[in-house]
């Protein structure tokens, strides 16, 4: 609207969609700034898609509910759920100075996709492996109330289920978000009024989503020496 007269200026973000400084830092649970998180963040050059690309390739998804291991425990064992994923994507992230926050939604991915990601060949070992763990599942069509044992699974070819992953605030140009360095260091801000003022001065930067965890996956079946060997 004008006001006196004046043509207002136009910004991409208002102060309410711009990070927090709580989106910079350590919290007192899952989101831990180790040395060993912030040299990974340094080998892979603070670059975001990196940072992306080596959580989606060394991390393995095991179906479990909840936060169990934090970003410490993941990195360590290289075996964790959606929710411990996104607090090492977001912890790796918060190292290389690029604000970052959890998000949750429910999510339908396709049957085929969830056996590539469990490595299971039936689609109601997808929602055995999943509910069983106390993942929230849910069919899409008309088999609420049956057994898991005697339904009937072979015309699901969806499922829905909720998810956590994660958006960064990213600076995203003509390179897409390939981009070692963020343009401003806003790691040094104090207070929430000089973090937003120096985030005003970076136009390109946008949450983007992101998700380490929900990917094609390869698995090899390897030989099981007890049943070859004479």
């Amino acid at each position: 609207n004008l006001e006196a007269g004046i043509i207002p200026q136009a910004y991409a973000y208002t102060d309410n969609q711009l990070p927090i400084l709580a989106d910079l830092q350590a919290d007192s649970g899952e989101i831990q700034l180790s040395e060993d998180i912030k040299s990974l963040a340094l080998s892979l050059n603070f670059n975001p898609l990196e940072i992306l690309n080596y959580v989606r390739g060394n991390i393995i998804y095991e179906p479990y509910f909840g936060a169990k291991k934090g970003a410490i425990g993941c990195l360590r064992e290289k075996v964790c759920n959606d929710s411990d994923g996104s607090s090492l994507l977001i912890a790796l992230l918060r190292a290389s100075g690029i604000p970052a926050r959890y998000k949750k939604s429910l999510i339908v991915a396709s049957t085929e996709q969830l056996k590539s990601l469990l490595g299971v060949e039936e689609t109601r070992t997808v929602y055995a492996a999943l509910a069983l763990n106390e993942v929230p599942v849910f069919t899409l069509s008309g088999l609420s109330g049956q057994s898991l044992d005697t339904a009937d699974f072979s015309g699901i070819t969806e499922l829905a289920l909720e998810w956590t992953f994660v958006e960064g605030f990213v600076l995203y140009d003509e390179r897409g978000g390939n981009v070692s360095g963020q343009g401003v260091n806003i790691t040094d801000s104090t207070t929430l009024p000089e973090l937003q003022a120096l985030l005003r001065t970076a136009p390109k930067k946008q949450w983007m989503g992101m998700d380490g965890i929900m990917k094609e996956t390869v698995h090899t079946e390897r030989e099981i020496v007890f049943d070859t060997a004479s």
